[in-house]
């Protein structure tokens, strides 16, 4: 059974849920600019030296997945767009293409060069015969988590969260003036904002995509 938190200001106050395009959008942008501040903060954590190289790699490789989740397609939001996003930072293309290949096919697929394994034979030669010793293998990753990398990346997930959040005032001034404009009854009709908290058996359901 789903449980239901209830928001309420005040006893004189109501919160309202809207809908429509614009709210919808609205939604949206905020989904984006959540995972891309969060991005942003496991790019700063990576600050932290004191980190195993584990850790840190896993900070990097997080930032860099929920980043570009803003920028594929899911039928639950719309996804954002490099050209409209970047279309006054052109230069940044170059590095968005670049993590993008990084995240399609070494961080989240095994596509290309960045991670091979290597299988060999350690022999023993004595005169002309071999012995066995043992057989080996190594898988050796090539990682590109440096100062440079990081600068670049950080320059560009931040200019998308500033991007996303004019975007994001922009719709709410938008609705303001259409809320402004509203009667009683109008308000009247609107259903008042509940959460609903997710069960356990959701965690394979998709969000209803809801225009």
């Amino acid at each position: 059974m789903d449980k239901r938190e209830e928001i309420s200001p005040s006893a004189t106050k109501k919160l309202l849920q809207l809908s429509g395009p614009k709210a919808r959008t609205l939604e949206e942008f905020s989904l984006h600019g959540h995972d891309l501040t969060a991005s942003l903060q496991l790019l700063e954590a990576l600050n932290n030296k004191s980190l195993s190289s584990e850790v840190r790699k896993g900070l990097w490789y997080h930032a860099i997945t929920i980043f570009y989740k803003c920028f594929k397609h899911s039928d639950a939001r719309r996804r954002l767009w490099p050209q409209v996003v970047f279309a006054k930072r052109p230069d940044l293309m170059p590095a968005y293409n670049f993590f993008l290949n990084l995240r399609d096919r070494h961080i989240v697929h095994d596509d290309n060069p960045y991670i091979k394994a290597y299988v060999g034979v350690i022999v023993n030669k004595d005169n002309n015969s071999y012995t066995v010793e043992e057989i080996v293998n190594h898988v050796a990753i090539f990682d590109i988590l440096d100062e440079s990398r990081w600068r670049i990346f950080y320059e560009l997930a931040n200019y998308a969260a500033e991007w996303t959040e004019k975007e994001k005032t922009r719709l709410k001034n938008l609705l303001q003036i259409e809320c402004e404009k509203k009667t009683s009854e109008e308000f009247d009709s609107l259903k008042e904002l509940a959460i609903t908290i997710p069960t356990l058996n959701q965690v394979s359901m998709k969000k209803e995509y809801e225009k």
